[in-house]
């Protein structure tokens, strides 16, 4: 079986900003940054929800 590739990031965050907020953060830019390169995928996932 093969695995799936996965990425690992290795980052500094300052105490005032919450690991939780960061992580919301991250996810939101990143789904953006998808979705600007691969519009494509933004009909696909607005039909899920």
């Amino acid at each position: 079986m093969q695995e799936k590739p996965s990425v690992h990031f290795n980052i500094a965050i300052p105490l005032k900003i919450s690991i939780l907020n960061f992580m919301g953060y991250l996810k939101g830019k990143s789904t953006l940054m998808i979705y600007g390169r691969h519009p494509e995928l933004r009909s696909k996932w607005d039909k899920v929800f």
